[in-house]
């Protein structure tokens, strides 16, 4: 069976958002913005994810 809808994004491209959402996140906290702690909660879960599957692709390979 063909997949139709096959994600896999790329490990750097995960560290390259999470650090984006961290930095709006850290802008938002310095102008004392109400949703500042959820994004830097967001951008570090990203960046943890991004490390961990570049870590695991890196073995693979």
């Amino acid at each position: 069976m063909k997949k139709i809808l096959s994600i896999r994004p790329k490990p750097l491209g995960l560290l390259g958002i999470g650090a984006v959402v961290v930095f709006i996140g850290a802008i938002a906290k310095i102008t004392k913005e109400n949703f500042a702690g959820t994004l830097l909660l967001i951008g570090i879960v990203i960046e943890i994810i991004g490390i961990i599957y570049f870590l695991s692709t890196r073995q693979n390979h």
